[in-house]
């Protein structure tokens, strides 16, 4: 390929590092016509869904389950920002047939009123998406009508607890009804060519017939959180837990906390941990604290939209390059730590060794001995398939990029390799040699497909696109699937009373 060796090559190369955004609309600029009410946005938010509606007709051929009752068109498992991303976007598309589950109860459902614990997103608040071209359904209509004409403008970034008053809203503002409390446990191809899902509720078990399943299962929908080796199982459990756990901080007042991890979420831990009154010792191999998202760079649309077709060279060196960039936590909440007099950090020191006795920990850092009450893990999550319950016994049909890419010399891919190969539309592929079964049938649309996919499954920069993608996925498979049944359809229409047809 032949490369720009203009002038303007220079500056082409600043533009590629540092996107300039075109000016915001003044405040002033907006009409003030806000809905009054949260309740009178939602009507207008489905008034302009039926305005959107065309073309309006339930088009998906049923299918009968072996049971006897019908079979669903999909089966979304997870309900959070992805989950109902694609189960709006299948409302829009007229795929009405479908069901969303989710492991956790009603109000806990992802990160966000769980394990979420900084004030606010990360994002830029003008990311979403989830709406599906639907002014009224955005975080911005939720937010404008509650706070005032010209409230968005003046918001640095959204508050953590209102994204996730949002999704509730949303979810009941477009109808999506969940079944919470709900695991999804193994799944397979049954004879009449649906997936089978086993799935767990409180009140018994069952199995789900579907023609299509997606998993937007998030974070750990492809891997385990990151424990070290050092913790052993002779540490009890009570006297540490990973960031993503569920922490009791007012229980930790008056003792002293153990913190290892440099980023965000650590931070933000140990934050929380020291508000609560404790004394917290933050440990990181990081000499200097930067407050950097790499992420931040791939919010332009020539990324997020189209990372997905680009050859599998260029999605490696993509991945390591963001994986090379170390980044820390946001410069507020490195305010917020340095500004709390009982926490305390410790740059450029790592962890060797773990002990408890008579309830106390005592750890052997590079910097010496520490004891302490409790530990928080701010270890991050490693890609690791065998985790996954309902994909644990799969794993000898599951192509990884192991199996299917030799990386260039000098990238290695210290853990990489073990994410899933995905196809352009998100299914799961066989092992080399192998052929094809419930493949075709499931789609991943959790934190592992992001080598194959890029950012389309795992953020709110990239869901716009991903859910899009996984609708169309999902409904270009329908059509072909049942594409002679639907000549056969338009055929028959040289048999109609055409005159008693509204056409």
């Amino acid at each position: 390929m032949k490369h720009n060796t203009s002038p303007l090559s220079t500056e082409s190369l600043e533009r590629a590092g540092w996107m300039p955004e075109p000016p915001r609309r003044a405040a002033g600029q907006h009409p003030e016509c806000l809905p009054r009410t949260l309740e009178d946005l939602a009507a207008v938010a489905r008034r302009e869904i039926d305005i959107t509606r065309y073309p309006a007709k339930r088009w998906t051929l049923p299918r009968e389950a072996p049971d006897g009752t019908g079979a669903l068109d999909v089966l979304i498992v997870g309900a959070s920002q992805a989950g109902l991303a694609v189960a709006h976007g299948l409302r829009m598309a007229h795929v009405d047939n479908i069901a969303l589950i989710d492991l956790a109860p009603r109000g806990k459902v992802g990160p966000w009123a769980t394990y979420a614990r900084m004030p606010t997103l990360r994002t830029h608040k003008d990311n979403g998406g989830i709406e599906c071209g639907i002014p009224s359904l955005s975080l911005r209509a939720w937010y404008e009508v509650q706070h005032g004409p010209g409230s968005w403008e003046a918001l640095y970034k959204v508050q953590t607890a209102d994204w996730a008053d949002y999704l509730e809203w949303f979810r009941d503002t477009a109808e999506l009804g969940v079944d919470y409390d709900t695991e999804l446990l193994d799944f397979a191809l049954d004879e009449s060519g649906l997936i089978a899902a086993a799935v767990r509720a409180p009140e018994g078990t069952r199995t789900i017939h579907a023609r299509k399943l997606v998993l937007a299962t998030g974070i750990e929908g492809n891997g385990i959180r990151s424990i070290p080796a050092f913790v052993g199982h002779e540490i009890p459990p009570a006297l540490y837990a990973h960031t993503q756990d569920d922490i009791d901080f007012a229980a930790l007042k008056g003792s002293r906390v153990l913190v290892l991890g440099g980023g965000a979420s650590a931070y933000d831990n140990a934050i929380c941990a020291a508000e609560a009154g404790a004394e917290v010792h933050v440990f990181h191999r990081m000499e200097k604290l930067i407050s950097v998202n790499p992420g931040t760079w791939g919010e332009f649309d020539g990324y997020l939209h189209h990372y997905i077709d680009l050859p599998p060279e260029l999605k490696w060196r993509f991945m390591k390059t963001f994986g090379s960039i170390k980044g820390g936590p946001p410069v507020a909440t490195i305010k917020r730590a340095l500004a709390l007099p009982n926490l305390h950090i410790h740059p450029g020191c790592s962890w060797r060794s773990m002990t408890a006795s008579d309830g106390r920990l005592t750890v052997e850092a590079s910097d010496g001995t520490h004891t302490g009450d409790f530990a928080i893990l701010g270890t991050g999550y490693r890609m690791e398939l065998s985790a996954v319950p309902s994909l644990a016994g799969k794993l000898k049909d599951i192509a990884t990029w192991e199996d299917m890419f030799t990386p260039p010399p000098g990238l290695p891919g210290n853990g990489l390799e073990k994410a899933p190969w995905l196809g352009r539309d998100f299914t799961f592929q066989p092992k080399p040699g192998q052929k094809a079964t419930w493949h075709a049938h499931v789609l991943n649309f959790a934190r592992g497909a992001q080598l194959s996919t890029g950012t389309m499954p795992i953020g709110l920069s990239g869901i716009k696109f991903g859910a899009a993608e996984v609708v169309r996925s999902l409904t270009g498979a329908f059509f072909a699937e049942d594409a002679e049944l639907y000549l056969s359809g338009l055929q028959s229409w040289t048999t109609r009373d055409l005159e008693a047809l509204d056409t």
